[in-house]
């Protein structure tokens, strides 16, 4: 059962003594006046917040929905000190002004960012309820990612290249015998001309063009006849290489549970401009002429999303019995695969540079020994961090010494950070969409049904 859990730390209203002294001795005929102190109270504020939806009934072996988001602050001991004005002395005289210093990380701060300790105002929300009752939001395009991560973890037997369309394509290695042939008579002929114009009884041009026609005709033949066929020899090699190991291991876990993970990291909350604003201190502070300048930095941690999926898969008896015979046509790519007649249609891989019709006619391939896969439980999860610099500087303006800025002190470094994870069983179309046909296909939903005891009536 799903428990929500939260906890705060919490900062409580504080009051600061501030010792202020005379910015112009000279101002004061009275020594005793030179230093006095005035004490400000700082509203409170949580230096963390955590919120926690998850299950501690269900045993560790049960995948079960997670929720968690977590605000937090570094410590205030590591903040500095900065200047403050009053002119409380002799009315509030502006020549007369005191200085003093604050230690409070958020002295005057006002809430310009949203609450202190937060300060995430007018950011993209990690924390916000959804019509479902979940307070983390998902991803905007969840279903495109679903549908990649099944399309990239879902079991399926790829051909390393085409047989059938190998031994088609012989014929054209013929023409290999006819182009040594004439690529001899070529070179016989250009050496009479060669040596004919050498001796002034002709021109050079015709040989030259003569040479030019056959290195053009051997590249054309290396490029679609000899590199080719070369290239399919050493992958039938290696398909007999490799074809026992892989069918054995398939073969040895068939109906155990297997898992697939997925991930992918992107910028999902993007970009964040720096942002500045500005405070007076008078408007809330009487006699207190300082101006605040705020400086907010955003630094977002790549979002990562993670999917796993549980399934398991099963052969026919037939597919055992067969399973060294049945694996290698596969692995070499002799199956039911449209591809194959596509590729023997002269010049279609020239389309294929353009539409791609080869990775289209794949998905309906039906392979001899493709599995039925049945699959018991998928879960995702996102997860999403980000950091918060903010930064205080103070100045003011009298008339002895006009437009002081004083250091800048950062404020405590805000972590924000937010989880969530939900488990389920994918839908049918998901699951088509990724390249596996609905008859390839069970889920644990159906599985679990199928099961159940009948209630017998009495």
């Amino acid at each position: 059962m799903l428990e929500t859990f939260s906890r705060t730390q919490p900062v409580e209203s504080r009051v600061e003594i501030c010792t202020f002294k005379t910015v112009n001795p000279a101002a004061f005929p009275d020594p005793g006046l030179y230093t006095h102190d005035r004490a400000f109270i700082w509203p409170g504020y949580n230096q963390s917040e955590e919120v926690l939806e998850t299950d501690n009934t269900s045993p560790n072996s049960v995948w079960k929905d997670c929720q968690h988001y977590r605000v937090s602050s570094q410590s205030s001991s590591a903040m500095g000190s900065s200047k403050i004005i009053s002119s409380l002395l002799y009315g509030g005289d502006p020549n007369s002004l005191c200085e003093g210093l604050t230690s409070d990380p958020y002295a005057f701060y006002e809430g310009v960012y949203g609450p202190a300790g937060k300060c995430n105002n007018a950011l993209p929300a990690l924390y916000a309820v959804q019509p479902d009752g979940k307070f983390i939001p998902p991803p905007a395009k969840l279903d495109e990612l679903n549908n990649r991560a099944l399309s990239v973890m879902l079991p399926l037997i790829r051909s390393d290249l085409s047989l059938i369309n190998s031994i088609y394509e012989l014929k054209d290695f013929v023409s290999l015998k006819h182009h040594v042939r004439g690529s001899v008579q070529e070179v016989r002929k250009a050496s009479v001309w060669l040596l004919n114009a050498m001796r002034g009884s002709g021109s050079l041009s015709r040989p030259l063009s003569a040479l030019v026609r056959l290195v053009a005709g051997n590249y054309l033949q290396y490029k679609f006849n000899f590199a080719p066929l070369v290239s399919d020899i050493r992958a039938i090699y290696k398909a007999l290489k490799t074809c026992e190991r892989r069918i054995n291991d398939l073969i040895a876990r068939t109906g155990r549970p297997q898992s697939k993970h997925f991930a992918f990291v992107w910028n999902e909350l993007g970009d964040v401009e720096p942002q500045d604003l500005t405070v007076s201190a008078w408007d809330h502070y009487p006699n207190v002429p300082v101006t605040l300048k705020f400086s907010r930095v955003v630094v977002n941690v790549p979002t990562t999303f993670h999917a796993q999926i549980q399934y398991n898969f099963n052969y026919t008896a037939y597919q055992v019995e067969h399973a060294r015979l049945l694996g290698l046509l596969d692995i070499l790519g002799v199956n039911l695969n449209p591809r194959i007649i596509w590729n023997a249609i002269p010049w279609s891989f020239v389309v294929d540079w353009v539409l791609g019709v080869n990775r289209f006619l794949d998905q309906f391939a039906i392979a001899n020994m493709k599995p039925q896969i049945n699959i018991h439980r998928y879960l995702w999860s996102v997860k999403r961090e980000r950091r918060i610099y903010v930064s205080r500087r103070s100045s003011w303006t009298d008339l002895l010494n006009p437009s002081i800025d004083t250091t800048v002190v950062p404020l405590p470094v805000i972590t924000e950070t937010a989880y969530r994870r939900s488990v389920g069983v994918p839908q049918a179309s998901s699951i088509i969409s990724s390249g596996i046909n609905s008859q390839e296909f069970t889920l644990g939903s159906a599985l679990i049904l199928s099961r159940r005891r009948k209630v017998r009536h009495r």
